[in-house]
């Protein structure tokens, strides 16, 4: 979609987004790539492939506004400014990365897992002691000893570093530094520890080492052999394996069961502020909830769940047009990326923030032609085969 655009403007972009997951820095860091995006407005080209998409977005950004217009007249009330509108943004910035730069995003989540290794060695979670998530390890359940690295929190670093795992598989890498960052990005994950991205993670490997494990199915020495050791496993190693697990789930204590951090409660308001009003939300402005648990009194929470969210803030008729954008973009070398980062966001508000690191992760992959490559080679074929049907006829 953009051309000839200089590295300059592009590793400036990346560096603004990847700023915007740091301690100290937010989502509103990345509003400064609009003049960046402005100087290359005359590089920027809506292709065939990418118009109605595009006219999708304008939409939802139009019909966001005016839902936005419609509660604040009625209501009387403004409680904000749309945030959906900036999926633009996160359209713009995203034509600005290719394989390269996202290569480049490899070398910055590599380099924070490494300062992640340190403050594991340590024992705190940031090494930035200003940080409220600041603390000396406790106990040891994985859930009290994971770390940030640069990031405010351990949930940012590991959502980076599920990003990182699909870098190293689509990138063009020698053999050797794919395992090597395959590890880097795996301990970056068991570091800090967050429970949806391991589950993101696993089903993320075995669908792109799904082909090398069916291979096993053709090699009936080896198949029986890796039969023999899972029943071996089960007998004798999962009744302790499943203990620990449960024990690390529990966040320490496996007499809990799986601890959801409170999301069934959280889940429930944002449910019933969806049947309150199915079709426009809250009037696209951003809604948080209070739950009756103790220890949150008055705390204010995000659904804990992107679907629900944009369910519960845009309403249904928005919501439908962002699932569609999504739906018409998929294609076989992209889906296992998307469909992974909404297992994430099925128990983290991941993406739809309007602006964010993973709403522009969501539209390179959905975008980039990289990922795109299948349906044009198609087109090509069925071209080809068209006009040798000519020829001969």
């Amino acid at each position: 979609m953009i051309k000839n655009i200089s590295n300059f403007s592009r590793l400036s972009i990346l560096f603004l987004v990847y700023l915007s997951t740091l301690y100290g820095f937010t989502n509103h860091v990345i509003l400064l790539t609009v003049p960046i995006i402005i100087l290359n407005l005359n590089k920027l080209k809506i292709t065939s492939n990418t118009e109605i998409s595009f006219l999708i977005i304008l939409m939802i950004s139009f019909v966001s506004i005016g839902n936005n217009l419609h509660y604040t007249s009625v209501s009387g009330e403004m409680l904000g400014i749309p945030y959906i509108p900036l999926i633009l943004l996160s359209f713009f910035i995203a034509q600005f990365f290719n394989e390269k730069v996202m290569k480049y995003l490899l070398v910055l989540i590599a380099l924070e897992i490494a300062v992640a290794f340190i403050e594991y060695t340590l024992g705190i979670t940031s090494i930035f002691k200003g940080n409220p998530n600041y603390a000396e390890f406790s106990g040891q359940a994985l859930y009290y000893r994971k770390v940030a690295g640069l990031s405010d929190s351990s949930s940012v670093l590991s959502y980076k570093a599920l990003i990182g795992l699909f870098i190293v598989h689509f990138s063009n890498l020698r053999a050797n530094h794919k395992k090597i960052l395959y590890a880097v990005m795996v301990a970056g994950v068991v570091f800090s520890f967050n429970r949806t991205v391991i589950i993101s993670a696993l089903l993320f490997l075995l669908f792109v080492n799904f082909a090398y494990i069916k291979s096993f199915s053709k090699k009936p020495l080896v198949l029986m052999s890796i039969l023999f050791a899972l029943v071996v496993s089960v007998i004798f190693v999962f009744p302790l394996a499943s203990e620990y697990l449960m024990t690390q789930l529990s966040r320490g204590d496996a007499s809990r069961g799986v601890d959801l951090s409170s999301r069934s409660y959280i889940w429930f308001e944002y449910w019933q502020l969806i049947k309150e009003s199915p079709l426009f939300g809250s009037g696209s402005y951003k809604v948080f909830v209070t739950i009756p648990v103790t220890g949150y009194e008055g705390h204010p929470f995000h659904a804990h769940n992107s679907v629900l969210m944009l369910l519960a803030t845009q309403g249904i008729i928005i919501s439908t047009l962002y699932f569609i954008l999504i739906a018409i973009n998929v294609t076989k070398r992209n889906f296992i990326y998307i469909a992974s980062i909404f297992i994430y966001s099925m128990a983290q508000y991941g993406v739809f923030w309007g602006i964010s690191f993973l709403d522009v992760m969501l539209f390179y992959f959905l975008f980039d032609p990289l990922f795109k490559i299948q349906k044009g080679r198609m087109r090509a074929n069925n071209t080809t085969v068209n006009s040798s049907v000519e020829r001969l006829s």
